[in-house]
């Protein structure tokens, strides 16, 4: 009879009866959560917040319920017998069966023995409990050795599912009951953060309990994958037995451990479940869950012409620091902070490319924090001007202005060579000459619209350095491309020179920006600014800290060609721009500014020592490397130039600091060495203003906070400097330069004596 029934409801009620949904939920109450259960699988169905946000996908769950799909609750493990030397596997999604409902304590909410879902006679004996954590919940799996000798465990993981499933959803529905979910890879330091797409809905944390940590965090490849947003993943306590295998040829986030239980002996791991009242105070969530707290200035990809910061609160005192490879990184305490609770350490680079510092606390946890340290380079402005005129205009940009996808296609018949057989031509991104030359995407006008606009900047205040076209073309040029666009990035250079195209261009922004305000997602800048922030994360780790969602591009761009999660392509440095300019515009919005600058250093990253530029780093914890092709890089790049500057700023923890620089001095005027990789921008966030160099660099900026005025002192012989009043502050008035100084087209004359000159405002 059973048999027929699930004949007739076919591959649907094939799913619900394995996972049990046929069978209902145990429901529950905390403070913090209701929590329902499926009852089959004690598997976690929804975790609805006292607000009534649900993390879980139950809504779509008959879709996610046959065998292979990953739950919250679910459990898989390596293991072998002392002496064997081949891994025993378990799975407790590979084979679903009704758990063995077992009684639990006054906080207990529910427990199982997974004997039965996984396999009858598993080598490890496990039991998980859900269990009531003052106003949250934890979930906690007793692993136990049942077996007459000892077992060595390779690897333990409990698979996360969070509502990450956009796949056939609306905007306005996406946007309201998804989230996205980001590691902090940072062993017993580690943790989860999931962010509501909306931006405002309160995040959950997830934190690992006692001897849980956060050492590994793999992709489950389940079958079938909704969409590339869906991607599920593990939190692993223990990696050694993928390290052996299939991650052999691979450098980890973390060392791989294992640990080996006696006859008879048992461990308990576990995860704890917490909610922030924003994605701005996550760490408060963490600080007050017990868990440690690390902070980088000015993040996690830092340089060797440049002291970084990292700042560590925990009730355990640092009992050691270490970092691998040895010598990379050296550090020193610092009394920077103005909060009790953190202690500083400075961060000199000896190093190139990844590096682990490793933080032991008294305690015995241990805190990772995974760097990518790097050096800079000098910029090369004669190969754009070689670039602009053999390959943009007149091939990649048509005499109308126009922009080609691409130049590359694929159609033998209008070739006169052949194309290698070692390629598969069959793919969507194949295109023929008709694809490619097409010119209807407007992204595709903004990289050349930039690139002459760039250059324009050049030749108007370096006119010595461009030798094949003047400052105006570079200009015109640039205006009528973002006329054929409709969009516009020189729109205020524009006007400073009475250009003939700025009204033009004014229209044409103008009904664009008509278009994107009627639209429900973002309606408002605010809006955008909470959606960026629910996909653009800030951790304790170079890879994730401000590393914006993209999945697909390696498929058409990069040389490993897959779907994945990608770290550092373009979305990291372009997504960043509208933070940083949020943050220009209120700068008592720290997480704006952590954020953003993670993402626009991302961009840097990719750049290995030779040079070479790679689309994306690879996140799979099978693979952990740069790709090998360049892709699409230049927009990354572009972002990065854009939006990079040092920002000034006195934290209410840390005191002042600088992303992009280092603070020399902290008397009655704080000194600021300006170490970014452009020097050519400065925001000093007491005064709302942003100071750029149109002509020459920034070497430093000297800041009054009594007086609120600004020095800047620059180099390269030539100066010419702007401001822009980008915040209200209270008692700040209209910046204008001292002295009798020149103004130039809305920027003011730097006259030089020897190498240096300064300006100053107030």
């Amino acid at each position: 009879m059973r048999r027929n029934l699930l004949s007739l409801l076919g591959a649907a009620g094939v799913a619900h009866a394995q996972l049990g949904l046929g069978n209902g939920t145990l429901d529950f109450t905390t403070p913090a959560f209701t929590v329902s259960l499926v009852r089959d699988s004690q598997t976690l169905y929804s975790l609805v917040n006292s607000a009534g946000f649900d993390y879980v996908p139950g809504d779509v769950m008959a879709n996610r319920s046959s065998n292979g799909q990953y739950h919250l609750g679910d459990i898989t493990f390596r293991a072998r017998l002392e002496g064997a030397s081949a891994w025993t596997e378990g799975d407790s999604a590979a084979a679903r069966a009704p758990v063995a409902v077992i009684p639990g304590d006054a906080d207990t909410l529910a427990a199982a023995n997974l004997s039965p879902t996984l396999g009858g006679d598993p080598i490890l004996n496990i039991t998980r409990r859900w269990v009531q954590d003052g106003d949250g919940i934890k979930l906690l799996f007793d692993v136990v050795n049942s077996q007459d000798s000892a077992v060595e465990i390779g690897a333990l993981g409990a698979p996360l599912e969070f509502n990450n499933i956009v796949t056939d959803r609306p905007a306005a529905e996406a946007n309201t009951v998804c989230s996205f979910f980001d590691p902090y890879i940072g062993a017993d330091a580690g943790y989860v953060q999931v962010t509501p797409l909306s931006g405002t809905d309160a995040p959950l944390v997830v934190i690992p309990v006692v001897s849980s940590p956060l050492e590994g965090w793999r992709f489950l490849p389940e079958t079938p994958l909704l969409g590339p947003t869906t991607s599920l993943y593990e939190w692993q306590f223990h990696t050694l037995a993928y390290a052996e295998n299939e991650w052999a040829n691979v450098d980890p986030w973390n060392a791989p451990t294992s640990v080996t239980l006696q006859p008879g002996e048992s461990r308990t791991y576990g995860l704890r479940f917490v909610t922030a009242d924003s994605i701005r105070t996550i760490n408060d969530a963490l600080a007050a869950g017990d868990h440690p707290v690390l902070e980088g200035i000015p993040g996690y990809v830092i340089s060797a012409d440049a002291t970084a910061k990292l700042f560590v609160r925990y009730a355990s005192p640092v009992a050691g620091i270490s970092v691998e490879p040895a010598g990379a990184l050296s550090w020193e305490a610092n009394d920077d902070a103005t909060d009790d609770s953190y202690v500083g350490y400075d961060l000199t680079v000896s190093g190139w490319g990844r590096a682990r510092l490793e933080i032991t606390f008294e305690d015995g946890t241990l805190a990772t924090v995974s760097y990518y340290l790097r050096k800079p380079n000098a910029d090369e402005v004669a190969k754009l001007e070689q670039f602009v005129d053999e390959t943009v205009w007149g091939l990649i940009q048509n005499e109308d202005f126009t922009v080609k996808k691409s130049i590359f296609f694929y159609e033998p018949g209008a070739v006169d060579y052949s194309y290698p057989s070692s390629v598969d031509w069959g793919v969507w991104w194949s295109w023929n000459k008709a694809d490619s030359y097409n010119v209807q995407r407007a992204y595709d006008y903004v990289h050349v619209a930039g690139l002459y606009w760039a250059l324009y900047r050049v030749a108007r205040n370096y006119p010595d350095l461009v030798t094949v076209q003047s400052a105006d073309w570079y200009l015109s040029q640039a205006a009528s491309t973002i006329i054929r666009m409709s969009a516009g990035i020189a729109y205020a250079d524009l006007q400073r020179e009475g250009h003939a195209n700025a009204t033009a261009v004014e229209s044409a922004m103008a009904d664009r920006h008509s278009i994107w305000a009627g639209e429900r997602y973002p309606t408002t800048t605010t809006n955008t600014i909470n959606s960026i922030l629910g996909y653009q994360p800030s951790v304790p780790h170079w890879g994730y800290n401000g590393n914006a969602r993209r999945y697909w591009d390696n498929i058409y761009g990069g040389k490993l060609q897959r779907v994945e999660r990608q770290i550092h392509h373009y979305g990291s440095s372009l997504n960043a721009l509208p933070l940083m300019s949020a943050y220009e515009s209120d700068p008592s919005d720290y997480w704006l500014l952590r954020t953003g600058f993670g993402g626009l250093s991302g961009a840097l990253s990719s750049i290995n020592e030779a040079g070479f530029p790679a689309a994306s780093f690879h996140s799979f914890a099978d693979t952990l490397k740069w790709d090998g092709y360049t892709g699409d890089y230049g927009q990354s790049f572009s972002g990065h130039a854009m939006g990079m500057g040092t920002y000034i700023l006195e934290h209410p923890a840390f005191g002042w600091q600088a992303y992009g620089g280092v603070v020399t001095s902290r008397g009655s005027t704080i000194e600021v060495d300006v170490l970014d990789s452009s020097r050519r921008r400065v925001y000093v966030a007491p005064l709302g203003a942003v100071f750029t160099a149109d002509a020459g660099s920034f070497a430093s900026v000297s800041f009054d906070p009594s007086a609120l005025s600004v020095t800047l002192t620059l180099v390269d012989a030539v100066g010419n400097v702007g401001v822009t009043q980008t915040a209200s502050v209270g008692g700040v008035g209209s910046l204008a330069p001292t002295g009798d100084v020149t103004e130039d087209g809305g920027a003011y004359l730097v006259e030089f004596s020897g190498t240096t000159a300064s300006i100053t405002f107030a």
